[in-house]
């Protein structure tokens, strides 16, 4: 089934940094790495997440085209720690819609009015 659909994809983007099914495939592929917790400190990881880093990760993210980081720090740890070459990285920061605010005090009145809160709430 993959091997089907992959003959009509341009580009997969994979938000997690193990994708092995997508190794041979004839598309683009893309990986957002958020950190390197597991690869810099192992001794903190699961045997399960072990097991894959050896496995997939490095492999992964060499074959991917782009790698999007979602900090600097994480750009430069792909580069010290996996050889992970910059130009093939990105820093894309992770955003928040401007929808989610602190409200002003008038604002969260008007909830707890609208809500009938009467108590301290968060």
């Amino acid at each position: 089934m993959l091997r089907y659909l992959s003959s009509s994809l341009d580009l997969v983007h994979d938000p997690y940094p193990i994708g092995p099914l997508s190794f041979n495939m004839p598309f683009k592929k893309m990986v957002t790495v958020c950190d390197l917790a597991h690869v810099i400190f192992p001794k903190s990881s699961t045997i399960k997440l072990k097991l894959s880093n050896r496995l997939f990760l490095s492999k992964t993210l060499n074959k991917a085209d782009r790698i999007i980081a979602i900090s600097e720090s994480t750009c430069n740890d792909l580069r010290y720690y996996l050889n992970i070459p910059k130009k093939k990285t990105r820093v894309i920061y992770l955003g928040v819609d401007e929808r989610f605010k602190q409200l002003s005090d008038q604002e969260i009145d008007d909830v707890k009015i609208k809500k009938t809160i009467n108590h301290t709430f968060i």
